[in-house]
């Protein structure tokens, strides 16, 4: 600015001075609405933000921003570095900025799961096919471990089958399946001795009956009925008994006549 000062006196004569004034703008713009850092979670949407910016001389600012992307050892945790800079026409600057921390602390979730079965205790169990999801991995493990609960008998039990599914971050999700084991089988002869015929005379040789079971070994008794017709004429009727470990048991007969 030039500024001109005149002074006159009452007969006109009159004298001049110009003055110079220099206005000079040295103050750096302020920021009105500073970025802050924040935490998001791994497949959640990223605020929007814009920092606002003011300078007391210039009223159109020119906000240049810059971003960075840096990851943990692991690879579970991302930053975003985002920076603004706010210059106004003198070249004066100020400048915000933040660090997005994502992190991933949220379980798998499995895309279904098993129901309880119920299976006889011959059987072969099957392993069910599992798999899970997770927002931030595109392959989760999966797998299970198989904790036995005993029941009423060797036969009867449980399984209690623990689905683990882990992504790469460590988070974890379980799920338990139970798996009833259950004996309702008989044992079944597949040999019975006899009939036969001996003289009194004679050494009874009863044999041995052969019994199976489709879970465990079988366990033998017996109990003899006389029937007479006279005292060195009479049949033998044996009962056999076979066993289970679960106390399921079939019996079989046989024939013995003495002479």
């Amino acid at each position: 600015y030039i500024r001109t000062y005149t002074v006159s006196d009452e007969c006109g004569n009159t004298i001049e001075f110009i003055q110079i004034i220099n206005l000079i703008d040295e103050t750096d713009p302020t920021v009105v609405v500073p970025a802050t850092d924040i935490q998001v979670e791994c497949g959640d949407e990223i605020p929007a933000f814009e920092p606002v910016f003011a300078d007391n001389c210039d009223d159109s600012l020119v906000v240049t921003m810059i971003s960075a992307i840096a990851y943990s050892e692991d690879g579970c945790t991302t930053y975003i570095s985002q920076g603004w800079t706010a210059t106004d026409d003198c070249n004066n600057s100020v400048s915000t900025g933040r660090t997005i921390t994502i992190t991933d602390t949220t379980d798998p979730e499995f895309d279904s799961t098993p129901e309880d079965e119920y299976y006889s205790c011959n059987a072969i169990i099957p392993v069910a096919e599992v798999t899970a999801s997770d927002i931030c991995d595109d392959e989760v493990a999966v797998d299970h471990s198989d904790v036995i609960i005993p029941g009423s008998c060797p036969s009867n039990y449980t399984i209690e089958r623990t689905w683990t599914a882990e992504d790469n971050c460590g988070n974890v999700a379980e799920y338990i399946q139970h798996i009833f084991i259950i004996d309702e089988d008989f044992p079944v002869f597949t040999f019975v001795p006899g009939p036969s015929e001996f003289s009194c005379e004679d050494e009874i040789i009863f044999g041995a009956p052969i019994a199976v079971d489709n879970c465990s070994d079988v366990t033998y008794d017996h109990f003899d009925n006389y029937d007479y017709e006279c005292n060195n004429t009479y049949q033998i009727v044996r009962t056999w008994i076979a066993t289970d470990v679960c106390g399921h048991s079939t019996t079989a007969i046989s024939y013995y006549t003495v002479y």
